[in-house]
This record gives structure tokens, C-alpha cells and sequence, in this order.
């Protein structure tokens, strides 16, 4: 742990697994939805509920789970936040 308390992370892992391991970890950690983690990482929900009852996914859900996810990355390997583009419409928020 650091001075701080928080866990000690490496910043470069080995092999491209990695980057699929540390993309599910950290969009787990930050509190991403199972389903939002399976369907931006192109996998099926396991058992009969996942693969038959669980397609509520919305584009507007999934952008921002993978831009939290990115935000997340961006900040553990020390990079700067990246600007919104200004040709992207805001999320709509459900009420």
C-alpha cells in the first residue's frame, strides 16, 4: 500500500490478456453493471437469465460506462482527462 492506504497497482502488465483483465477489473471496481461490463467487453451473460433476459442496454448506458471506464484508466496510469468532443450530444438522463 502507499502512504495512503491504497493498494499498490502496476501500470504495465504483459500480454494482451492483460488489457482485457485490467479493463473488466477496473470497470468492476468503479462500480460498472455486469451486463454494461459483458457487452462492452463482447461477451454473453452466463446461464438462461443472461442469455435470454437481459438485453436492456441502452447506447446512451454503454458510452458512459466506457467513458467512466477510460476516466478510470486515464487517472491510474497518470494521464490527463481527456475533453469532451464537441460534436457529441450530452447523455439523456432517465427521469
Amino acid at each position: 500500500a502507499d502512504e495512503e492506504g491504497r493498494p499498490l497497482r502496476e501500470k504495465v502488465l504483459p500480454g494482451i490478456h492483460a488489457n482485457r483483465r485490467t479493463f473488466n477489473s477496473v470497470a468492476l471496481e468503479i462500480g460498472i453493471p455486469t451486463e454494461a461490463r459483458l457487452a462492452l467487453m463482447n461477451h454473453s451473460a452466463p446461464g438462461v437469465n443472461g442469455k435470454h433476459y437481459s438485453n436492456a442496454q441502452t447506447w446512451d448506458l454503454l458510452r458512459d460506462a466506457a467513458e467512466r471506464i477510460e476516466a478510470a484508466l486515464r487517472e491510474r496510469l497518470g494521464m490527463p482527462p481527456l475533453a469532451a468532443p464537441a460534436n457529441v450530444r450530452p447523455l439523456r438522463r432517465a427521469a
